[in-house]
């Protein structure tokens, strides 16, 4: 008697765990399109909300996203460290975070990716070569080099300096000019020419 009521047992509970142990093929995602959530609003989760894109500020195109927010730790004090939010939009993956104790998010940034042509962009959502950079581009002053790009929005004129030297493409009729440069930024002679065909 005793038996059968231990096989019973065992058997019950074999099929509760069972019963609470399926895994999960989706996760739902909230419509809260027209909140800004606090960092605190989950604690010990990870959640996914439809939202609209200016309503919390992020960037990137099209009306609406999805964000994916993960929080570790609870959401009374910040020895877990921070909380993790994921936008998708049309504009591309955007990332920010944010202690559970502060009063708001951080700022969004752009996490690079390539295009489908494999060009990356930094400050344009289509690169048209394999990295195409809308702003200024610098390169900072160390040891090993230091250098500089500049050109006009027509092309005309393209310079890129350095230390040593400058290059001046398409000024006064040249393809390349070499010029020395001084460590004060000014220029001191014409070194080589290059002209169409030609070298002076």
């Amino acid at each position: 008697m005793n038996s059968k009521i231990i096989v019973s047992i065992f058997c019950f509970v074999t099929f509760v765990t069972n019963m609470y142990s399926q895994t999960a093929t989706s996760i739902n995602i909230q419509d809260t399109r027209s909140v800004n959530d606090l960092p605190n609003f989950i604690g010990f989760g990870m959640r996914a909300d439809f939202k609209q894109i200016a309503t919390i500020g992020v960037p990137g195109e099209g009306y609406y996203s999805t964000n994916i927010t993960i929080a570790p730790w609870n959401t009374s004090e910040s020895s877990g460290g921070k909380n993790h939010q994921m936008n998708f939009n049309a504009g591309g993956l955007f990332y920010r975070n944010a202690f559970p104790t502060d009063p708001q998010w951080g700022t969004w940034r752009q996490i690079l990716m390539t295009s489908e042509n494999g060009n990356v962009g930094i400050g344009t959502s289509v690169p048209t070569v394999k990295l195409d950079v809308n702003g200024d581009l610098k390169i900072p002053d160390t040891n090993a080099f230091y250098g500089s790009i500049f050109r006009n929005s027509d092309y005309s004129t393209m310079i890129f300096k350095s230390r040593a030297w400058q290059s001046v493409q398409g000024s006064n009729g040249k393809a390349y000019s070499f010029q020395t440069h001084n460590n004060s930024g000014g220029l001191d002679h014409e070194m080589m020419a290059i002209y169409y065909g030609e070298t002076g």
